[in-house]
């Protein structure tokens, strides 16, 4: 197993905000604004000039929809939109949502009750993916 460098994770870090805010169309003052910080810290992240602590990563992961991992670079960067971000989150926080969805993903057969979720799942195919990996199935 090959361990990453501290410049190699800070490299990872840098390219991966990048990368996030680039594909979800967002500036650095609006992650400042989320963050709430200046967007001079943000630009200070961006650039490699600074990295954020273990409480600002997770909300930069958060404010990205990825995980603090996928920051890292330890991960594959999967970008969500806001309505699966709110999705994951219903997801973790609702155990009778959770145990349908996981029903659904492990048996494939829903009941006429599950199939808007079902519908919701089969128009983003990339949902299947996320919802395996947040249920570690």
């Amino acid at each position: 197993m090959d361990f990453l460098t501290q410049d190699e994770i800070k490299k990872n870090i840098v390219a991966n905000i990048n990368a996030g805010m680039k594909a979800l169309g967002k500036t650095q003052q609006e992650l400042a604004n989320f963050l709430g910080v200046a967007q001079q810290t943000v630009s200070k992240y961006c650039v490699g000039l600074n990295v954020p602590n273990e409480a600002t990563m997770n909300k930069i992961a958060y404010f990205l929809g990825v995980s603090v991992n996928e920051l890292y670079g330890n991960e594959p960067l999967v970008f969500l939109s806001d309505e699966e971000k709110e999705f994951v989150l219903k997801l973790r926080s609702d155990s009778d949502f959770k145990d349908a969805i996981k029903k659904i993903v492990e048996s494939g057969n829903p009941t006429i009750d599950e199939m808007n979720i079902v519908k919701k799942l089969r128009e983003n195919p990339s949902m299947i993916e996320i919802v395996k990996r947040v249920l570690d199935i």
